[in-house]
């Protein structure tokens, strides 16, 4: 393979990171990798969002999904992260960049994400390392945080912001230089305005229903735009994204009743109409309960751990209660071999 910036397309295989057909517990993820995951809508959501030259190359450029565990586990528990490798028009494969696309779906504005975005940055750069010692080039690694928190962000956009530099200016411009002067953009969902999002009807729905789930207002979304949702029933390739779009909804805001999301819904004129709301209730109820049981099976083994080899580090706590309920099966019967938590990480490690 030449020494090139990023390994060739195909040898990382791909796993859940856009798979809509394994829903995250979090209703956020779930929409976030639904909707944006899909290379198409995540070209035209970003190409829109960067503009200028580089967007427009963007809108022209191939994405391939990358896969969850690319760098690891996740940097932070508030965050569901989407990458991508992008060959720009033109560009021979050794020289494609990395894009990071990242929900932050806290309330507030977190104020070291520079430094969060730097650490993944290293990070990628490591893994690619890792796979080939011979590189020569690194890739370009492009970050957008996609925020929906309650008020507009207000953090730096540059990591040398946020470090500190002497009260002498001489002294700080030389320590300056030495420093990454590295910057990420912001989509600012709750300083755009909803009439004004541009792109298909995915990107639209999806951005202006976050941007009033962030603000508290679902419920005025739902009056206000709920044709959309109409308009989503009646293309059969979005099914998929409605289903997500309501549960997110519904999810988000208990002060939103399922009859007024069914309402809005059989204003459409499609046949399937009452049956696809019905199915989306069915399945909204069934998630409810199997939810139900896997909390219980957490909250159990968790107990169990705890009375055998005291509390349970935060981070192992974490990466239990993202297991799926077969893994919780798989752990509940192999903990009583456990010597130690010692043993609970290296389980955890594997899977």
């Amino acid at each position: 393979m030449a020494h090139g910036a990023i390994p060739p397309s195909g040898k990382l295989p791909m796993n859940g990171t856009t798979e809509p057909g394994r829903s995250p517990h979090n209703p956020h993820d779930h929409l976030f990798k639904f909707a944006f995951g899909p290379p198409d809508r995540a070209r035209e959501l970003i190409a829109t969002h960067v503009g200028g030259a580089l967007g427009a190359a963007i809108a022209r450029s191939a994405f391939e999904p990358l896969p969850n565990d690319f760098i690891g586990p996740s940097l932070d528990e508030g965050r569901c992260d989407l990458l991508f490798r992008i060959r720009l028009p033109g560009q021979e494969p050794a020289r494609c960049l990395l894009l990071q696309l990242i929900l932050e779906h806290q309330r507030t504005c977190p104020p070291m994400m520079g430094a969060r975005i730097d650490a993944y940055r290293a990070a990628a750069w490591a893994r690619l390392l890792k796979d080939d010692p011979g590189l020569r080039l690194l890739p370009p690694v492009i970050a957008i945080v996609f925020y929906n928190g309650s008020r507009p962000w207000h953090a730096p956009t540059e990591v040398g912001e946020l470090i500190a530099t002497p009260d002498d200016p001489a002294l700080a411009d030389q320590v300056r230089a030495f420093q990454p002067r590295y910057r990420y953009q912001v989509i600012d969902l709750p300083d755009i305005d909803p009439d004004l999002i541009k792109g298909g009807l995915a990107i639209r729905a999806t951005q202006s229903l976050m941007r009033a789930v962030g603000l508290g207002a679902a419920k005025d979304w739902l009056m206000r735009y709920g044709g959309m949702l109409v308009d989503i029933m009646s293309q059969p390739d979005l099914d998929g994204l409605l289903r997500a779009l309501v549960r997110y909804m519904l999810a988000s805001d208990s002060d939103l009743k399922r009859h007024e999301v069914r309402r809005v819904l059989l204003a459409s004129p499609a046949k399937a109409a009452e049956n696809t709301v019905m199915t989306i209730a069915q399945e909204i109820r069934q998630e409810g309960l199997q939810e139900g049981r896997r909390e219980g099976q957490i909250e159990i083994l968790l107990s169990l751990l705890a009375t055998r080899f005291g509390e349970v580090p935060p981070d192992l706590t974490q990466r239990l209660q993202s297991l799926e309920s077969g893994d919780l099966r798989d752990l509940a019967r192999d903990v009583f071999a456990f010597s130690g938590i010692g043993d609970l990480r290296s389980w955890l490690a594997v899977r």
